[in-house]
């Protein structure tokens, strides 16, 4: 027993009657109370699994980044506690209902292990396609009604999701074989209403499925997961306004959302964290596997496995906000800029923020929050030490400069998931080494945009380091090992300065069937060396159009000692707008200015 665990008070839960098999939410709910108030307590669940319904569910109105906000029935709602671990001893928790499992809000020292977190139905619908027809553009697929429940009305079918009915909505193909999403996924992507026939013994025709949509191929397995703006309200843990956060040993099989969000905390530690389908499942959760925002401190993910999820793996980010007006006394009118970001709080006082320009995201002046009040869950006024002077008549936002974490990303597989594998958009060091990427889309994307997700901040120093980007453009024939950008609309230009720092791209393996290497923009200095790119088929079929190291406006960039190998002609180095380039000893590229 370690340290920490004698000096915690050891609750076996079993001695407050909850036992294994049994619904344990009231009860839990209970002994949530006695404890309430209470620091150094340890919860220990014998190992069982443990059973959760609505009814007995504490409740609290939760704005959850990234998800639906709404009042959520929630199974641990902890509140304001000092050093709380919870060893599940290799326990299930199993949901029968759309509970949040944890939620977890001004807290220090919190532990969470030996968990895993099931739903006793998914927020999502597998159907297995067992025709195709190209030239009619219609499929018939069979589906598990005691799994996947379903009605057909008016032509249109929709699935039961707890106590929802919902449209096909938001959907994708995977691959039945590979388990992973199938190439070019957005060619099958229906409409969300699809003319819908029953032909009895649960086999469904669809068809009218879009403009240009194609019919999905037989054999893959067509997932649906409903509208959008109804399909991210159930979260496995949801975490904020806390510090020195420990998750091990875990496994989360399904969430109505995203495996793990937090949000405004310090210190966070991932290991042995798994996110994965369960009863034969193709798919697991219908979000990000973890989502990090506003947070500061130190990151660390390792020996963690997350997969067949359908969204990202990690993303770790802030957020800028709009400056609406000012109104004197260096007091600005300012709102929250994406609509699931409504109600974070930006900053408090003492934090540092810069003023960013919309047009470039550019920052030009940076200075120090005195106050904050909140009007309303999107307007907020903050008045500021210093303002600029004088005061700009073009859009700005604000980005907040004290949250922004290091992350350590080591020894992680992500792999067989819709999206892309890791996002780190953070000014605090970055080292990603070691870890496994086989996804559909980017392996490792360092952006931030101004304009629909407000996602910030340009990179100051990133490091990736001895990695395997596995089946390179297997689903998107124009995904990138490492896609590093700024999102501009057409409205929007480069500023003067880099968006991105400096960013380390060294003695990575990358296994590809598209050729593509490394995109590269708004960079202050790039380094690419000593990597292998490697073909993984004889044919062309999967090669892009596009560059395998395409460079634009970046002020040092230094290629060498990469190597290529099996493709049927060299890689092309492309350089635009490259203020100083080394380009040396590459074997199997060829470069062009």
């Amino acid at each position: 027993m370690c340290a920490k665990e004698m000096k915690q008070k050891i609750i076996d839960v079993s001695n407050h009657g909850i036992v294994p098999n049994t619904d344990i939410t009231l009860k839990l709910s209970q002994l949530l109370f006695k404890i309430k108030g209470m620091d150094d307590i340890k919860l220990f669940f014998p190992k069982g699994v443990y059973q959760f319904y609505k009814k007995h569910a504490m409740e609290a109105y939760k704005n959850i980044a990234n998800h639906d906000d709404g009042l959520k029935r929630i199974a641990f709602l902890i509140n304001n506690m000092n050093n709380l671990s919870i060893d599940g001893d290799d326990s299930l928790f199993l949901f029968y209902d759309e509970v949040i499992p944890f939620a977890v809000d001004k807290s220090k020292k919190f532990t969470i292990k030996n968990v895993k977190i099931d739903f006793i139905m998914p927020f999502h619908s597998e159907l297995e396609v067992v025709t195709s027809d190209p030239e009619k553009k219609s499929f018939i697929a069979k589906i598990n009604a005691q799994r996947y429940p379903y009605k057909i009305e008016n032509n249109k079918i929709l699935f039961k999701r707890f106590e929802q009915w919902v449209h096909v909505g938001q959907n994708i193909a995977f691959d039945k074989n590979t388990t992973a999403p199938i190439y070019n996924p957005p060619l099958y992507e229906t409409v969300d209403y699809p003319h819908a026939i029953d032909l009895g013994n649960d086999c469904v025709e669809f068809s009218k499925l879009g403009e240009n949509i194609q019919p999905i191929p037989e054999g893959a397995v067509w997932v649906t997961y409903g509208e959008r703006g109804l399909n991210r309200h159930i979260p496995a843990i949801h975490i904020i306004d806390s510090k020195n956060i420990i998750l091990e040993n875990m496994t989360v099989h399904t969430a109505g959302g995203m495996s793990l969000i937090i949000e405004r905390t310090e210190n966070i530690k991932l290991s042995q964290y798994f996110v994965t389908p369960s009863n034969d499942r193709m798919v697991s959760t219908r979000a990000d596997a973890t989502h990090f925002m506003n947070c500061k401190g130190d990151i660390v993910v390792e020996d963690c496995k997350l997969d067949h999820m359908l969204d990202d793996g990690i993303n770790v980010h802030g957020a800028y906000v709009n400056v609406d007006s000012y109104i004197g006394d260096n007091t600005f009118v300012a709102s929250i800029s994406h609509f699931q970001q409504e109600g974070i709080i930006f900053s408090d006082p003492g934090d540092k923020v810069a003023f960013t320009n919309k047009e470039t995201i550019s920052s030009f002046f940076e200075t120090t929050v005195e106050e904050v009040n909140i009007i309303n869950n999107k307007v907020f006024l903050i008045r500021f030490a210093e303002v600029p002077d004088p005061i700009p008549s073009s859009e700005m936002t604000l980005e907040n400069l004290t949250w922004q974490p290091n992350v350590v990303f080591k020894n992680n597989i992500i792999e067989k998931n819709r999206a892309r594998g890791a996002l780190l958009t953070t000014k605090g060091k970055v080292e990603i080494t070691g870890n496994y990427f086989y996804n559909q889309m980017h392996n490792v994307l360092l952006v931030g945009d101004n304009d629909f997700w407000y996602e910030s901040s340009g990179t100051k120093d990133v490091t990736i380091h001895n990695n395997i980007f596995d089946k390179v453009g297997f689903s998107d024939p124009d995904a990138y090992p490492l896609y590093v950008l700024v999102k501009l609309t057409k409205d929007q230009k480069y500023g003067e300065k880099p968006y991105h720092g400096k960013v380390s791209f060294i003695e990575n393996q990358i296994n590809s069937l598209n050729g593509l290497f490394v995109h590269g923009s708004s960079i202050d200095s790039l380094l690419v060396s000593n990597n292998s790119i490697v073909s993984s088929t004889n044919t062309r079929d999967y090669l892009s159009q596009y560059p395998s190291i395409n460079l634009n406006s970046v002020n040092k960039a230094i290629i060498k000692n990469n190597r290529s190998e099996g493709f049927n002609s060299e890689l092309l180095v492309k350089q635009s707008k490259v203020s100083e380039a080394v380009v040396d000893k590459n074997l199997g590229f060829y470069s062009t200015n």
